[in-house]
């Protein structure tokens, strides 16, 4: 007899919002979540579609892509780059730019975009990326207490681990994915407490409301953390 699984719907970390203008960049296989925002924008949204990858040959979708309006389109195969400055800069007010690709291209919009107070950038990563690690040296670290408030248990975090790790010993079925604080996978609820975040997913914004985190990467400021979990 087989054994029973526990299944849940997914998790949409990074779903199309509804705004006026959009810019979608994809890098190589970065298409494939990008590919179906374009299609699904709805009337009377302007959008362009940047799609850079090594040749035309080794990018994937190009079938579909070139379904789409190509007025709205820039392939850049090959020594195509991106010139990501200049499409940034011309983006106009209230843009919300979609991006999913290599991480050099990812760091790169993300300080592009963090100079545009006037539109918004949301990513998809494939990897965590290496500034990640400016926070990530167990030296550093202190040990906390976590309160898992559905429950009341009050569980230790050594330096040398993590959240994520230490509430698995408690509750395995606690979701995660990439344990690096990329994918959102693990993100939960701050009630209380201040939170060291190490993630790569969250925006400046997201952080200092200190609403969230991801539990497999991030840390506490102080002694203790209360999370909804």
């Amino acid at each position: 007899m087989g054994n029973l699984l526990k299944a849940s719907a997914p998790a949409n970390n990074f779903a199309l919002e509804t705004a006026q203008r959009y810019i979608f960049i994809a890098g190589g296989i970065g298409i494939t979540p990008i590919l179906p925002m374009a299609e699904a924008v709805r009337d009377g949204a302007s959008w362009h579609l940047y799609y850079a990858g090594r040749s035309l040959a080794s990018m994937g979708l190009l079938d579909e892509v070139r379904r789409l309006p190509q007025a709205n389109v820039t392939l850049a195969p090959g020594d195509g780059t991106l010139q990501l400055p200049d499409i940034i800069s011309r983006a106009e007010a209230g843009t919300l730019v979609y991006a999913c690709g290599p991480s050099t291209m990812l760091d790169e919009l993300g300080t592009l975009c963090s100079e545009r107070r006037d539109i918004s950038l949301r990513i998809e990563r494939f990897s965590a990326p290496a500034s990640t690690a400016q926070t990530s040296d167990a030296s550093s670290n202190k040990p906390f207490e976590v309160v898992m408030k559905r429950s009341g248990r009050r569980v230790v975090i050594p330096a040398d681990s993590t959240i994520l790790a230490e509430l698995l010993k408690i509750d395995p079925n606690i979701r995660y994915s990439c344990c690096e604080g990329f994918c959102g996978t693990c993100e939960t609820k701050v009630i209380e407490g201040l939170v060291d975040h190490r993630d790569s997913l969250l925006t400046e914004e997201e952080r200092q409301s200190n609403r969230t985190m991801m539990i497999c990467a991030s840390r506490a400021l102080g002694d203790v953390l209360v999370l909804d979990i």
